[in-house]
């Protein structure tokens, strides 16, 4: 469907424009929001270092009580409040550009927000280096043998309040946008007229709510169980916060999927000013599949669980089989606005692929970020559903599953964006513009090594939480040639990249030169001359059949595989 609407979006300003003429004061909370999720994102490289150091065989350095606090403090950084902070930095970036130009609902809300967050993290780090090794999961009983444990469930409290907070400081401001609240039409405009990414952000609210009421409900009492201020069955605790935990975590998940998809949007206009050729309507319509499928589709974490009747299981099982089909197509869409744009400048069936802006490091952190998601985040969700994730939960296909989810999916679109943010917010050049266009190519082809090896080394039933996987030489050989390749080049790869983002963000923060122009240095809008206009996108279906023939592939031989070594059904 041509999108009718195309003259009113091309008379809107840019998002760039819109949150440089932002208030300061909202700029100054945006980014205190991005430099705290910055600093986390630092931190967990900082300790990925030290567990690639510890995991990697070759180099025989294993120490287990030390691989795991360092384990635990990664995953807390990387996962939780990285996500938390920049996660709330979109938020307010979202609220802010559809005000066009006006304030955010309340300033003080958001810096109470910001503050139990920042709190949430010191205590939560706090524990961890007291000695709190209970991963992120910090699951009862194991977690009674740490006396620090009340810090972890007290930091996730703080974080919980904040992250509600800055969600209805967002929603607040939304919503007073509407000037005739009790008018279905003033709403219908809102909606309509509202940019893809804010609605995604208004979309994800209440799964972010669900979240929130969830984690109150979950560590109230794990907080005084664990200070032993109230007493209760072990057996059935345990049971009841594993059941609630998998409910919580699960949906978490969705959360960076929903906000990387809508800064993908953000992220395709910047830098080739593109549009939808489809109604925003159908992309919109997509985002509200996730509110609906995603809270069942919990149910696969725990098939092997007697408590959940079978009747769930078959429902939560259906639903967990079209949680990952709006994802695949917002990349149709998104790939269709590429299309669209180049072809509509005179460009081939597939010679546009070649002049799309290749060397701008914000777009590479767009394609790198769909491709990894793709290829290895995508299939590796798949075959870690239904009757592989009981079998494969305790085995190295997790981590190797979840860090091109997280790093090189959500996280590399978010740098993307941070790319463009952070020349907008310090109003300077990108420093070092070749460094840049390579950290996201690098990052991207090292997590792909990473889950790759790390996937096989799952089903050969390498474990995940150990740091010595060699069990005094009766594993198999086969684990530490698998687990070099996945740590020590993947994951060394990994970091070097991480380490160029860094050194390029940093040094545009504090030697970055004023701009010449209205975009940092590389991070132009491509020009396009509109020589036709043109509405199908024949291309953009490619990656999606390819995606749809490689699931049915992989996950065939995947079977194939776990059925004759080592790990085997039945």
């Amino acid at each position: 469907m041509v999108n009718n609407m195309a003259n009113n979006r091309a008379q809107r300003p840019s998002l760039a424009q819109q949150i440089a003429a932002s208030h300061p004061a909202d700029q100054k909370l945006m980014a205190a929001y991005g430099i705290a999720g910055l600093l986390s994102l630092a931190g967990a490289f900082a300790l990925a270092a030290v567990l690639v150091v510890i995991k990697t065989p070759a180099l025989g350095l294993a120490n287990g009580e030390l691989y795991y606090r360092m384990l635990t403090a990664h995953s807390i950084l990387g996962f939780v409040y990285w996500f938390a902070f920049i996660q709330a930095a979109l938020l307010i970036a979202g609220a802010i550009a559809l005000r066009h130009g006006g304030r955010l609902w309340s300033l003080k809300l958001g810096w109470l927000a910001f503050a139990f967050t920042a709190a949430g993290l010191v205590v939560n780090m706090v524990g961890v280096f007291a000695g709190a090794d209970v991963l992120y999961t910090a699951f009862p009983p194991l977690a009674e043998s740490f006396p620090a444990t009340p810090l972890i469930y007290l930091g996730y409290l703080f974080v919980a309040a904040g992250a509600f907070l800055i969600s209805f400081d967002f929603l607040a401001t939304v919503f007073t946008w509407v000037e005739r609240k009790s008018s279905l039409q003033a709403w219908k405009t809102m909606l309509g007229e509202m940019h893809i990414s804010t609605f995604a952000a208004v979309c994800a609210v209440p799964l972010i709510f669900s979240i929130v009421l969830t984690a109150f409900f979950l560590y109230i009492p794990a907080f005084l169980w664990s200070m032993g201020r109230i007493s209760t069955d072990a057996r059935e605790f345990a049971l009841n916060f594993r059941l609630t935990y998998h409910v919580m975590f699960h949906i978490i998940h969705y959360i960076p999927a929903m906000a990387m998809i809508a800064a993908a949007y953000v992220l395709v206009e910047l830098t080739t000013g593109a549009g939808s050729i489809y109604r925003e309507t159908v992309a919109k319509g997509l985002f509200l599949m996730y509110p609906a499928v995603v809270p069942p589709t919990f149910v696969y974490h725990l098939m092997a669980d007697p408590s959940i009747t079978e009747g769930t299981k078959i429902i939560g099982s259906a639903l967990s089989l079209l949680v990952w089909i709006p994802s695949l197509l917002h990349m149709f869409i998104i790939t269709g606005m590429m299309e669209a744009g180049m072809r509509s400048a005179g460009h081939g069936l597939f010679g546009w692929i070649r002049h799309l802006p290749w060397k701008n490091p914000a777009f590479a952190s767009l394609i790198m970020g769909m491709t990894t998601f793709g290829i290895a985040g995508g299939l590796t969700a798949v075959l870690l559903q239904e009757q592989t994730a009981s079998v494969l939960h305790g085995t190295f296909a997790v981590p190797a599953y979840i860090h091109p989810m997280v790093v090189g999916a959500a996280s590399l679109i978010y740098m993307g964006i941070i790319y463009y943010a952070v020349t907008i917010c310090m109003k300077r050049d990108l420093w070092g513009p070749r460094l840049a266009r390579i950290q996201p190519y690098l990052l991207s082809v090292a997590l792909l090594v990473f889950a790759w090896a790390g996937t096989l080394a799952g089903y050969a039933g390498v474990p995940r939480r150990t740091a010595d996987i060699g069990f005094g030489g009766a594993a198999p050989e086969s684990w530490q040639a698998l687990m070099n390749v996945t740590m020590g080049i993947g994951g060394t790869l990994s970091l070097l990249a991480g380490a160029l983002f860094f050194a390029v963000i940093g040094m545009t923060m504090f030697a970055g030169r004023k701009p010449a122009s209205e975009s940092g240095s590389g991070l132009a809008t491509l020009a396009l001359p509109r020589t036709r206009e043109f509405v199908y996108t024949p291309t953009a279906l490619i990656p999606g059949i390819i995606f749809v023939l490689v699931v049915l592939l992989f996950t065939a031989g995947a079977f194939g595989i776990m059925g004759n070594r080592p790990i085997q059904f039945g």
